[in-house]
């Protein structure tokens, strides 16, 4: 008769917590709902010009990826006209309806930017008279007021790993890691357009 194999402790302890991992439900909470309601990807094409008149297509973008159930990784690539474009990314925290971006900063260097979900669209409120800093987030003629991406137009982020392996991913999970619980944000200026 063969002895009966026997598993070893820690292994049958690792076993028992994966597997019960495995079949916990996914947290209902009001934000986290929102969260996996909106994550994906968001492009908004339209056409675009430069000062002499000459035309070109544009394309704004938005990324939502949850990172918990309180907040998720927010990437927005803004064109604005005469090739002006803007870029922000971080980690912003849930508010009913919406994420808050809050850099934490202090006088002419605050920056809040709200996302705002509605059926039909995510438009970006920005307030640049109470918070000035927002205009170091983008090139001239640009803003982060006002932005706006159809959720009709909303898909799943297929290259999900890619951009968790991303510097800009990485550097704003340090970031909110290191701001504990406060909404953490990175902005990039680029000012490649005709008349800075």
């Amino acid at each position: 008769m063969r002895p009966s194999r026997l598993v070893p402790p820690v292994v049958a302890l690792l076993f028992v917590h994966v597997t019960v991992a495995a079949q916990a439900p996914e947290a209902n909470t009001e934000s986290s709902v929102f969260l996996r309601k909106v994550a994906g990807v968001y492009k908004q094409q339209f056409e675009n010009a430069f000062v002499n008149g000459d035309k070109y297509r544009s394309e704004d973008i938005l990324e939502v990826v949850p990172v918990n159930d309180h907040a998720a990784y927010v990437r927005m690539d803004l064109e604005f006209s005469n090739g002006h474009s803007g870029r922000i990314f971080g980690v912003a925290t849930y508010r009913k309806n919406s994420l808050v971006y809050d850099n934490g900063k202090s006088g002419d260097e605050r920056c809040i930017v709200e996302f705002v979900w509605s059926a039909a669209a995510v438009v970006t409120h920005a307030d640049y008279d109470g918070t000035p800093g927002c205009s170091h987030y983008h090139g001239a003629r640009g803003s982060l007021d006002g932005a706006t991406f159809s959720t009709k137009k909303r898909v799943e982020i297929r290259y999900l790993q890619r951009l968790k392996n991303s510097s800009e991913f990485n550097e704003a999970m340090e970031a909110y890691r290191n701001a504990g619980t406060v909404s953490s944000f990175t902005c990039r200026m680029e000012r490649t357009g005709h008349d800075q």
